[in-house]
C-alpha cells in the first residue's frame, strides 16, 4: 500500500526527531493507523454511531507511544466539530440561525 508506505516513512523520521521513542516501530505503526482507519470506515458504512466511532478513535491514541522528548512545537487545539445534520446538537448554533437572530433594520 502506498499511503502505508508513506506513513512508515514519516514514522522513521518522526522517530529520527525524537517525537517517537526509539523503540517504536515504524513499520507497525503504520499498519496500525491504516487498519484502524479502515476499521472505522467498514464501522461507519455499517452504522456505527459517530459517538461510538469517536470513542473508538480516542482508543486508537490512547495506545500511541510517548515521545522521548517534549515536543518543542506547541500542540495545535482541537477544532470543534460542526453540528450533525441528522440530529439535535449541543452546539451553539451562529446568530443568524437563531429565531428572531436578524438585526431588524429601521
Amino acid at each position: 500500500m502506498a499511503g502505508q508506505g508513506r506513513l512508515r516513512k514519516r514514522f522513521e523520521r518522526a522517530q529520527a526527531e525524537g517525537d517517537l521513542p526509539e523503540t517504536a516501530k515504524p513499520d507497525a505503526l503504520a499498519a496500525f493507523v491504516m487498519t484502524v482507519t479502515q476499521g472505522i470506515a467498514v464501522q461507519a458504512k455499517a452504522g456505527l454511531s459517530r459517538a461510538m466511532l469517536e470513542a473508538v478513535a480516542e482508543q486508537a491514541l490512547a495506545t500511541w507511544p510517548a515521545a522521548n522528548a517534549p515536543s518543542s512545537r506547541p500542540r495545535r487545539p482541537r477544532r470543534k466539530l460542526r453540528p450533525s445534520v441528522r440530529g439535535a446538537t449541543n452546539y451553539p448554533l451562529p446568530q443568524p440561525y437563531l429565531p428572531g437572530g436578524y438585526a431588524r433594520r429601521a
